[in-house]
């Protein structure tokens, strides 16, 4: 049988017997015919027919392939620029929050340390050096502000 042959025992094996000789019935009407083979290769209309198929498969395939291309390169570059702009808010809170949180912190807690060294500076034992002495010692801890003289260490 021509059927085995071509795997019909495999069909058979996996599929049951049942599924062997549906194959089988439709397998027993083909034939092949070389007149009508001739006639289609020498018929005009028929051949354009044919031959209008030979390659579409392949065409379309390779349109699909091509589209998705271009969509992907397209979400792909949405995408990164997207990431570009979520990475710069990023360095930009970053470098805000160091500003706020460090730095200005730091300049608080400076100050802090220089109210402290005022507060160190007037329990000194002064009376021990001359009265200029002291004017010139008390006027580089005074702010303008508070009424002292500009001082010399100023960088205005």
């Amino acid at each position: 049988d021509g059927i085995d042959d071509l795997g019909g025992a495999q069909v058979a094996a996996i599929w049951g017997a049942r599924v062997q000789e549906e194959m089988n019935k439709s397998f027993t009407n083909i034939t092949y015919s070389n007149d009508a083979a001739v006639k289609l290769a020498s018929d005009p209309a028929l051949r354009f027919i044919l031959n209008s198929f030979d390659q579409d498969l392949y065409l379309g395939l390779s349109l699909v392939v091509e589209i998705l291309n271009i969509e992907t390169r397209s979400i792909l570059d949405s995408a990164l620029s997207e990431n570009k702009t979520l990475f710069s808010v990023h360095v930009i809170i970053v470098v805000v929050f160091f500003y706020w949180f460090l730095f200005r912190s730091t300049v608080k807690h400076a100050l802090g340390e220089v109210d402290l060294a005022r507060a160190f500076v007037t329990r000194l034992p002064l009376h021990v050096i001359s009265q200029e002495d002291l004017e010139h010692f008390q006027d580089f801890f005074r702010d303008t502000e508070d009424g002292g003289a500009d001082r010399d260490d100023d960088d205005d």
